[in-house]
């Protein structure tokens, strides 16, 4: 039987995220409606995000992350790394 990996260790060993808030342990839920993106959608207005308080750059990247996964969810497709650099996008 092949060996498998149970965990990675990292260098931050809490469980929380980077604003020290608990991470969570449950896959993303696939939103079924388009969910709501103001904070997304002023950029598209021409909002730049260096104009943004910390919060709302925190709302900013939740607000991409699950439009990311609704738009994946309708068309199919792969969206791990994707998540993984929505903050390092934001940032």
């Amino acid at each position: 039987m092949p060996e498998t990996i149970t965990s990675i260790p990292t260098r931050n060993t809490s469980n929380a995220d980077i604003n020290g808030q608990q991470a969570s342990s449950e896959p993303p839920k696939i939103p079924l409606a388009e969910p709501d993106i103001p904070l997304l959608q002023a950029l598209e207005r021409g909002l730049s995000p260096r104009a943004m308080s910390m919060t709302q750059l925190q709302q900013l990247s939740d607000e991409v992350r699950n439009y990311l996964l609704y738009s994946v969810g309708r068309t199919g497709g792969h969206f791990g790394a994707g998540l993984g650099v929505v903050e390092l996008t934001v940032a």
